[in-house]
């Protein structure tokens, strides 16, 4: 962060230990491009900013070290509160696009972009562009985060659409092109060829699973961004009406058409769907429980309803000797019951004798 121009740079990087590898290229770009070296260097007594490598890199460099006292951040508020404020903003993207978590990097990059173009009350109402390249920004055709973009396709079958389906991430430093990621693939690509309609900044989903979910299986999916099939079809769509026609009869315009809905696919086994009259455990609709021994006979590759029906032939087959061995039981003890009868007449002494 420049203090002066208060204009930032993003590094990501995986590992505390990358922290001089970048300080070394963000002093390199500073002296390129301005002309002017690092005097002062202000950070937290973080061990990232206090390494070996970097006070003698420093040093050697003539730059004095300006460091916070333990748990005061506002002596380094700027930075403190930029980094705030950054994560603020990334957020509130990722939630109205419905784009997933993973993007936040795209998001933070994008964050950084509309700040260095958005005046700042330290500057007089200046940008951080217009103070570090002595002009204003140009903010022509600005699009929002997650807007639907429709990419060319170069590859495209003479019968096959002509553009793809993606979503606008942000603009790429080092192109005149726009960051496209893209929700099948779970990427991100600079493109050229693209055409936006903002008005759907709601990301499509990308996985379809059919039947219902258990509780702990929804655990296991991918975060899925709500997608447009709950809302309304026509919504978002500017309504043109022609002459003579009423208020209620409207033409919808389409310019930009939504992506198609892709049908559940039909499982190739039928599934029993559990009954709405029955209770709902949990805070979601879970499946009906299977049977015990049903899962041992799906993993030996038995299809669901096959499998609940060997068990139940078992279960019937072992209530069947269960019964058979009670009558068996039965008679055993009967015959010991005549049996001790017949022994207790023979042993009692006759009282006429």
């Amino acid at each position: 962060m420049d203090d002066h121009t208060r204009e930032g740079q993003l590094y990501f990087q995986l590992n505390k230990s990358d922290m001089y590898k970048f300080y070394v290229r963000d002093e390199a770009l500073i002296e390129t491009h301005s002309g002017n070296r690092i005097k002062f260097s202000r950070s937290d007594r973080g061990g990232e900013f206090l390494s070996k490598q970097i006070i003698e890199h420093q040093n050697g460099k003539g730059t004095l070290r300006e460091l916070t006292v333990h748990d005061s951040p506002p002596q380094n508020g700027v930075s403190e509160r930029g980094m705030r404020t950054r994560a603020e903003l990334a957020r509130a993207l990722l939630i109205a696009s419905g784009l997933p978590r993973f993007l936040w990097e795209e998001a933070m990059k994008h964050v950084e972009w509309i700040k260095a173009r958005t005046p700042h009350a330290a500057l007089d109402g200046k940008t951080p562009y217009e103070m570090k390249h002595k002009k204003k920004p140009y903010l022509g055709g600005i699009h929002k985060f997650g807007a639907a973009a429709y990419v060319k396709d170069l590859k495209a079958g003479k019968l096959d659409a002509r553009a793809q389906l993606g979503r606008f991430v942000g603009y790429d430093s080092e192109s005149k092109g726009y960051r496209i990621y893209w929700p099948t693939k779970w990427s991100v690509s600079v493109e050229r060829n693209v055409v936006f309609n903002d008005a759907d900044i709601n990301a499509d989903a990308t996985t379809i699973i059919p039947g219902e979910l258990s509780e702990g299986e929804k655990e296991k999916i991918i975060q899925i961004p709500e997608n447009n099939s709950e809302r309304n079809p026509r919504e978002n769509q500017p309504e043109i009406q022609t002459e003579g026609s009423t208020d209620s009869e409207t033409q919808n315009s389409v310019p930009f058409p939504s992506a198609p809905e892709i049908p559940d696919p039909i499982p190739s086994d039928p599934i029993e769907e559990a009954s709405d009259d029955g209770p709902q455990l949990g805070r979601g609709h879970r499946v009906k429980k299977k049977p015990q021994g049903a899962y041992s006979r799906m993993h030996n590759a038995l299809p669901p309803l096959q499998a609940n029906a060997a068990y139940l032939a078992d279960r019937a087959i072992a209530t069947e000797l269960a019964c058979t061995s009670l009558r068996m039981m039965m008679m055993v003890y009967s015959a010991i019951c005549q049996l001790n009868l017949l022994l207790l007449v023979l042993w009692v002494p006759n009282p006429r004798q």
